[in-house]
């Protein structure tokens, strides 16, 4: 017995005044000795597991000296307090216990990492532009400080807890190699996430309320689904700014608050729709969403006011109701809808207030207006609206008539609201209804009539042809515009 107490007295000896060889080492020591020199550690050690005690102090070194490092195990160490004693980092010189120091590991080698188990916090930039691969944050952890794993440019995979109370800004900002991200706290901080170019899964927790400005700014996702977020409020100003992949982003039901440029610049989404407790389009929401074709989902009936710029640049659109609430429209808010045939303000009861150059790019002049009769002539001399081909429901909507020089019947026909409605002084035998392509859509015969209705299902906002046949042989054709 007494020789084996011999060599293990021998043994840790030896730990403590000759240098640690490269491979997989496992030591103990206590806080200080390894920046100190006590313990002799090798730079060229790839793996290191330490047990026992160390401080702000022997982190950095490990750090700074340890070039060859790929494998950090620190589950087995307790964090002591210690002061600077020649040691700053951004102006701080005192380090509290159990919280991983501010810096303390930037710019550590290491692929893989295992943090201290009872820490409670982890300080600024802990791993700031560090090489490991994954994170996982330790249980007991309440607070993880601004950058703290911003710039980690192996990162691919992380996991925030539900109890982690705090969190700083640019948390993980510039990992460009995330991927994948299981975040369950209450609060996405600002530009959290931004400039993670790769990152396409995330999965945010039930009780999450904020998301913060510019969180997930210039991140790679395709599709988010936020529905079942139910506390989730706000989403602040340009928190998906530049987005360029995100297709599909599903809102809760309960939330309120969008933020300024929101989703500025996201040119693949299609998909998405306001709750109808959104009541104003806040500037520049959707600037730039050049794949949106159906706008119903935004313009809803509850929407107040359009923020200057908030839907410009949706080139897709063909035609667009007003909601009957609208009061204001902001600067250039439909600057190059350069798609758009038809606008339904049927539903307003005043012409809305405009900020300057709303319809931007637009030729207004081809474009039909429908209004009620009651506010026709508010229209008619309204800056802005004037330019518009504005009718009344269910006016004609013949644009150009193609008549036969000795035609003497004329007839009337629209097509508003999927109804096709055609009517003349004298009987017609027949009508044909093509698109521009020369596709014949509809046709039908009649022993004469000279009124005719009949559902259609056609795309608002495109052209078509009707042809007429009268009983005594004569030909009409008109070009019509859905609504």
């Amino acid at each position: 017995m007494g020789i084996n107490i011999g060599y293990t007295i021998l043994y840790m000896l030896l730990l403590a005044v000759l240098p640690i060889r490269a491979g997989a080492v496992v030591l103990e020591v206590r806080a200080g000795e390894i920046a100190s020199g006590e313990i002799k550690l090798a730079t060229d050690v790839k793996e290191l597991s330490l047990l026992g005690s160390v401080n702000a102090h022997d982190l950095s070194f490990i750090s700074s000296v340890c070039r060859s490092l790929r494998a950090l195990d620190l589950s087995g160490v307790r964090i002591e307090a210690c002061k600077g004693d020649g040691y700053v980092v951004a102006d701080i010189s005192e380090f509290p216990a159990d919280v991983l120091p501010p810096y303390s590991l930037s710019g550590l080698s290491a692929l893989s990492i295992e943090l201290p188990a009872f820490i409670r916090k982890i300080g600024d930039g802990a791993l700031l532009a560090s090489s490991v691969e994954e994170i996982a944050i330790p249980s007991g952890v309440d607070s993880i400080g601004e950058g703290a794993f911003a710039s980690c440019r192996s990162l691919r995979r992380g996991h925030v807890p539900s109890d982690v109370c705090h969190i700083g800004r640019y948390v993980f900002k510039d990992c460009q190699a995330l991927e994948d991200v299981v975040y369950e706290a209450r609060e996405v901080p600002v530009e959290a996430f931004s400039g993670c170019c790769s990152l396409r899964n995330v999965t945010l927790g039930k009780e999450l309320e904020r998301i913060c400005g510019g969180a997930f700014a210039y991140t790679g996702i395709v599709s988010l689904d936020l529905s079942g977020c139910e506390h989730l409020d706000i989403i602040g100003d340009y928190a998906f700014l530049g987005c360029g992949q995100l297709e599909k982003l599903l809102l809760p039901s309960g939330i309120s608050n969008l933020g300024e440029g929101f989703l500025f610049g996201c040119a693949a989404l299609r998909d998405i729709a306001l709750p109808c407790g959104i009541d104003e389009l806040p500037a520049f929401a959707f600037t730039g969403a050049m794949r949106i074709g159906d706008i119903s989902g935004i313009l809803h009936e509850g929407i107040s006011l359009v923020g200057a710029f908030s839907l410009s640049g949706m080139s897709g659109v063909g035609q667009v109701k007003l909601p009957s609430e609208l009061k204001y429209i902001g600067d250039c808010a439909f600057e190059g809808w350069t798609g758009l045939r038809s606008v339904d303000a049927v539903g307003l009861g005043r012409v809305p207030s405009l900020g300057k150059q709303v319809w931007s790019g637009v030729e207004q002049s081809d474009i039909v207006l429908t209004v009620d009769s009651d506010v026709r002539d508010e229209f008619c001399n309204a800056a802005q609206w004037m330019d518009f081909d504005i009718r009344n429901i269910g006016e004609s909507m013949i644009v150009d008539a193609l008549w036969p020089e000795d035609a003497i019947y004329s007839f009337d026909a629209s097509l508003v609201l999927g109804c096709l409605d055609v009517s003349a002084d004298s009987r017609f035998s027949a009508l044909r209804l093509h698109d521009i392509d020369g596709r014949c859509l509809l046709s039908h015969e009649f022993d004469g009539l000279t009124e005719f209705s009949v559902p259609v299902s056609l795309i608002p906002g495109k052209v078509y042809v009707l042809t007429v046949l009268f009983s005594d042989g004569k030909v009409g054709s008109a070009k019509l515009i859905g609504l």
